[in-house]
């Protein structure tokens, strides 16, 4: 394809040469254009097919529901428009054969139950699994028969009820943190794709609503706090997600920005969940991060094709991540006071005071930092056009906090080092010294001339 691009420029070239002011390519480029693309898209879909054939059951349960959800979207269409019969039937043809290019993920998910589902798991989602290809192919005959299509549906709705429940199944014994591992790796894939195909933001749209269908059950039965933070998170990235999908046909650049910040959104919760300690490092290194991110979010906008000033929905998520550093480095201040609280409740003796050493240089660059976050989501919220000055703020926010980071480090490291000097013994040569030196005074000591005693007397009265 390119150099069918550049032979088209050469001849051009060429013709303008000749004189000619008009440049229509030669009819053989043309022709080679055309099988050029065919030959492409032919590979791009036997690529597809092979894919979709090696889907684990993580990735393959949610294109069976895209596909269900498909099927009833044209019900829908068959039974709320007027056509003439043999319309009609043309277009039921047409969607029968359509229904029919899944079967072959139907069949080879099904031989992944064994593969991928702990033993225990295996009769019972077999038996699921197994209902739920019933009913859709059931549904693929019923579409033919004459006014089967409300009995489709049916068929449809219970096949699709199975496969939610199926997917809940194979979640129920695994940890939180691998499901949102999970759907991080299938954003990773979606990004990595040039174009982003709207398949496969289906697909994740798909899997986050699953998902947090299943997060809130959990959450009510389990009433835990955290998992109630998560379902919240989630459902914000997928309502980033689905403006990643009205965008997509109108502005892709736009959709993959959403895309992003959708992936950005997981990958926190993802940290949130992890997270086992907030020390002041920890805090910092994420506040930094999550300044990146809105960085980031920005210099994509910014680099949009003849950019549009007023971009609501993308104005408003970059307003929304702007906001995530500042809320993270909120608890900083009260992390060290309880910090060097302990420290000296700890303190090996009496005249040990807090540290003034690095909170004195730390403390200024992280305030430096914050201020500057701030003055960018206040002109994100008061004039979002002005991204020069918000992208400068955002730039020197982290350098900021990059620099107090780097002295935090550089004291902990030192205290560290400290420790481990206490700790060890003294070397064998400074033992070696010790003992020689030791060796020698004794040998002084005896060289030493000793002083005679004076005889004692005899006698009666000896004195």
């Amino acid at each position: 394809m390119k150099n069918i691009q550049m032979a088209k420029k050469a001849d051009c070239a060429l013709l303008k040469l000749e004189g000619q002011s008009i440049c229509l390519p030669p009819d053989d480029l043309q022709a080679m254009q055309v099988a050029a693309k065919e030959m492409l898209a032919l590979d791009l879909v036997q690529d597809e097919e092979v894919a979709l054939t090696q889907s684990s059951l993580n990735e393959g349960i949610p294109l069976l529901l895209r596909g269900l959800n498909i099927a009833l979207g044209r019900l829908d269409f068959l039974e709320h428009k007027s056509f003439p019969d043999k319309l009609k039937n043309h277009y039921i043809n047409v969607y029968i054969a359509d229904q029919e290019a899944w079967i072959p993920l139907w069949k080879s998910q099904e031989l992944r139950l064994k593969h991928d589902l702990p033993q225990d798991l295996v009769t019972q989602a077999q038996q699921n699994y197994a209902e739920a290809e019933k009913q859709f192919l059931d549904a693929m005959a019923l579409m033919g028969k004459s006014d089967g299509l409300k009995t489709a549906r049916q068929a449809f709705l219970e096949s699709e009820k199975l496969l939610n429940t199926f997917l809940h199944l194979i979640w129920k014994d695994h940890p939180i943190q691998e499901i949102i591992q999970n759907l991080a790796s299938l954003y990773f894939q979606a990004l990595a794709q040039d174009p982003i195909q709207e398949t496969t933001l289906f697909n994740l749209q798909i899997t986050q609503n699953q998902m947090s269908s299943f997060l809130e059950a959990k959450q009510s039965e389990q009433k835990h706090e955290e998992l109630k933070n998560v379902v919240q998170d989630v459902k914000k990235s997928t309502d980033i997600l689905a403006l990643a999908l009205q965008s997509l046909s109108k502005i892709p650049q736009a959709a993959r920005i959403y895309l992003e910040a959708a992936y950005f959104q997981i990958k926190r919760i993802l940290r949130l969940w992890e997270k086992k300690t907030e020390d002041p490092q920890t805090i910092l290194e994420e506040a930094i991060e999550d300044q990146k991110n809105a960085l980031s979010l920005n210099r994509m906008i910014e680099q949009l094709p003849n950019n549009n000033p007023e971009n609501p929905g993308l104005d408003k998520v970059l307003l929304n991540f702007q906001q995530a550093p500042l809320t993270t480095m909120h608890p900083f201040l009260k992390k060290v006071i309880l910090m060097q609280a302990d420290s000296f409740e700890n303190r090996k003796d009496n005249f040990s005071n807090c540290q003034q050493k690095p909170w004195d240089e730390v403390f200024p660059l992280v305030e430096k930092g914050r201020q500057l976050a701030a003055d960018a989501w206040n002109l994100l919220e008061k004039n979002p056009i002005m991204r020069d000055q918000v992208m400068a703020n955002q730039e020197e926010a982290v350098r900021y906090w990059q620099e107090a980071l780097a002295k935090l480090k550089q004291k902990m490291n030192e205290e560290k080092q400290a420790n481990l000097k206490e700790k060890q013994p003294p070397p064998a040569s400074s033992q070696l010294e010790n003992a020689l030196r030791l060796l020698q005074e004794m040998n002084q000591q005896d060289r030493r001339p000793h002083l005679e005693h004076a005889p004692v007397k005899e006698g009666l009265r000896p004195w």
